[in-house]
């Protein structure tokens, strides 16, 4: 009887891990070359696959869901990597495609995660369409295609660091370049501080500048592409001041806002846009 019992008992667990490696293998596309594909982000700025690799840059596609587990706890190491190989500006493009949520819902989920890679909601991105075409069907799915269209991985799993970094750096051959923005400060930091408040904004917000001395200073928005979209103050300030900015135009979405002063950078500060 017992040696029944360890047999079935052994048949059953065989069968739970053949389960499990099955879902997993799911999770790889479906298909041998990368489909083309036109997305706009939750910022509205549009995103076309191959207009990125016939720009001999390397795509890294993270298809999730906002309610998906794996996905959050991912989420931590694919950021790292976005800003390990420099934030979109080199020749590694991130870009997350959403299932099944909308704008809003994406932009809550990247507000509570710390997201700031250009993402595509399923609803009113129509990333869903570019889900259904690839075959994905587990999440999270993490692929990496080359400029020849064809995948270097099709399934980055578990999404690791390590793993990350092998089929990235090891694999693509992909060079470590973290050209990001940070809250770092430079040597003027002593006598220039800028202060946005609120954090997240609605509407408007206030930016506090101050200093002690006569500076030509600049505050910048900046789009999570790298893209300055309103300059705020551009002037010689000779004592501190506050403004009022609106930012009611603005989609919802993360944005930085940068201080310069005498032509150098002070801090880039991250700051979310959040509908009314």
């Amino acid at each position: 009887m017992k040696t029944t019992f360890r047999f079935l008992f052994f048949i059953l667990v065989q069968a739970i891990l053949t389960s499990l490696l099955s879902q997993q293998a799911q999770a790889q596309v479906k298909i041998n070359k990368a489909i083309n594909f036109s997305v706009a982000d939750t910022h509205g700025q549009q995103h076309t696959l191959f207009d990125y690799l016939d720009d001999d840059k390397y795509v890294l596609i993270d298809f999730f869901f906002t309610t998906c587990q794996a996905c959050n706890i991912a989420n931590p190491n694919i950021i790292q990597a976005y800003k390990q190989y420099g934030c979109n500006q080199k020749d590694v493009v991130f870009i997350a495609l959403n299932r099944g949520n909308s704008d809003a819902q994406v932009c809550a989920y990247l507000d509570k995660y710390k997201g700031f890679i250009p993402t595509a909601s399923g609803i009113n991105g129509h990333a869903d369409d570019i889900v259904t075409a690839y075959g994905v069907t587990a999440f999270p799915t993490i692929v990496l295609i080359a400029p020849d269209h064809s995948f270097v991985s099709k399934d980055i799993y578990p999404v690791t660091k390590a793993n990350l970094d092998k089929v990235i750096h090891l694999n693509a051959r992909r060079a470590y370049n973290n050209n990001c923005y940070s809250s770092e400060h430079h040597v003027l930091s002593r006598d220039i501080e800028l202060i946005l408040y609120p954090n997240p904004v609605i509407n408007t917000a206030s930016i506090q500048i101050h200093l002690d001395q006569s500076l030509d200073v600049q505050v910048k928005i900046i789009n999570i592409l790298g893209q300055t979209i309103d300059t705020p103050i551009d002037s010689l300030l000779t004592e501190p001041i506050t403004k009022e900015i609106d930012f009611s135009q603005f989609r919802p979405g993360v944005y930085f806002i940068q201080l310069v002063a005498q032509g150098q950078i002070i801090s880039t500060q991250r700051f979310s846009k959040i509908a009314p």
